[in-house]
């Protein structure tokens, strides 16, 4: 009889398992690793090669610039927060003083959060 004929389907079933398995690690791990190069490539000064890999590599620089400008608004946000209750509680503002400076933190926590958001 052929040997071709003779496979244990449990066996090969437990074999392709486990070479899918494998074969989505490898994926995954090439995926990782041209996102790492993109990135370094992203961070130099010369970006010269093919035009979708240029395209790739700026969106990286966009993302990077947007996740850098979130993280400044963030501060900022944070600061005027901490300004606002420091002069709650040692000015003792009016009502209007204080609603009009929680409107501009609620304004700038507005923006990081969108742009945070579009990162």
């Amino acid at each position: 009889m052929d040997s071709y004929l003779q496979v244990a389907l449990p066996a090969l079933h437990i074999d392709l398992g486990i070479f899918y398995k494998l074969f989505q690690l490898l994926e995954d791990h090439c995926h990782k690793l041209d996102i790492l190069i993109a990135t370094t490539t992203s961070q130099s000064v010369d970006t010269s090669g093919d035009a979708t890999y240029d395209t790739y590599v700026q969106q990286c620089q966009e993302a990077e610039r947007k996740k850098k400008e979130a993280q400044e608004q963030e501060m900022v946000a944070e600061l005027m927060q901490e300004q606002l209750t420091w002069l709650l509680l040692s000015l003792h503002l009016s009502n209007a003083a204080a609603a009009n400076m929680k409107y501009d933190i609620i304004k700038v926590l507005t923006k990081a959060s969108t742009l945070v958001i579009t990162f």
